[in-house]
Formats: structure tokens, sequence, C-alpha cells
């Protein structure tokens, strides 16, 4: 993909055409809509993905990353969140959510978040 982003998309589209249930191929297309720019359409094809598998970590992060820069700071909170929960270390995951959380004006969420997980409320304080 990273030496014909053109071409790379067309077969990612065909591959999801031919197998609409194939979430690999709607990873790939989404990151190839996005790096040329097109955000919307590259959230639709993550959401497919959250659709069967709701609680798939790289793509949950992917698709809040994309409602960020869509301006939608409560949906992108909710998507990182959603990302901090999957089991796993998540404090980079946690910081990412708490900053939306902030930016969508969630401020006691994000504060409950900080109360419930030590090691997020540590590596935010020394971000601060």
């Amino acid at each position: 993909m990273d030496g014909d982003m053109e071409g790379a998309e067309g077969h990612y589209k065909r591959a999801v055409t031919l197998d609409p249930a194939d979430w690999s191929a709607h990873m790939w297309l989404a990151s190839a809509l996005a790096k040329r720019g097109d955000i919307e359409q590259a959230s639709t094809h993550l959401g497919v993905i959250l659709e069967d598998f709701p609680d798939s970590f790289p793509t949950l992060r992917m698709a809040a990353k994309l409602k960020a820069q869509m301006g939608d700071y409560a949906e992108a909170a909710d998507l990182m969140v959603r990302a901090y929960e999957v089991p796993g270390n998540r404090t980079n995951t946690g910081v990412r959510a708490i900053r939306y959380l902030l930016r969508s004006g969630q401020k006691a969420r994000a504060r409950q978040m900080l109360s419930m997980d030590v090691e997020l409320a540590k590596r935010w304080a020394s971000l601060q």
C-alpha cells in the first residue's frame, strides 16, 4: 500500500465488494482513505468492523482518531474510552481518552476515569 495508494485503494474496494464481511479489507481501505483525506468514508469502513467486533482495539483507536479529526470529540471520547476498556495495558489510550473527554466538555467523566486508574492518574499528572 505504501507505494501505490491509488492502486491499493482500488484493490481494497474490490475486496470489500467481493466480501463485505472482510474486516481486514475494510481496515486497509479505511487506512488508505484516511491517508488521502477521505475521513468520513474511512470512518464508515471502520464502523463496519465495529458492528461485528465492537472491542477491536486497533479499530477503536483509529475510529476515535478519525472522529477527532472530524471535530466530533464526544464520539472520539466514547470510542477511545471503549478502547481503553479493552483488557491490557492501556495507559496511553487512557490519556487520549481523557483528552477527548475534556475537549468534549465531559470533565466529570474524565475525573471518574482518573480516580479509577492510579497509573493513568500518574501519567496524566506528569503531562500537566
